[in-house]
């Protein structure tokens, strides 16, 4: 088996350290995008994220080491984005 690239190697150590994970797409609308950013300021330490090119589509993964943040983020955030889809 070959050794994991840096890239491999810091998102299975973000999916150990965080794994509460909600998948958004990328490019984010400017305002949902702040909203975003204000929501994850005031958790500083409780959070990772990075971009998964892994699927068809580019999408950001927010990891949280809290089921409660994750919770708060999706009823924020995810139900946002599956309203303005639909």
């Amino acid at each position: 088996m070959f050794p994991k690239s840096g890239r491999e190697s810091l998102i299975a150590q973000i999916d150990r350290e965080y794994p509460h994970q909600i998948v958004l797409p990328c490019g984010l609308d400017e305002d949902l995008e702040e909203d975003v950013v204000w929501f994850l300021d005031r958790r500083i330490g409780r959070w990772d994220m990075y971009a998964d090119l892994r699927g068809e589509r580019p999408v950001v993964r927010y990891c949280f080491s809290d089921q409660r943040d994750a919770a708060a983020f999706s009823l924020r955030f995810l139900a946002g984005t599956v309203r303005k889809a639909g």
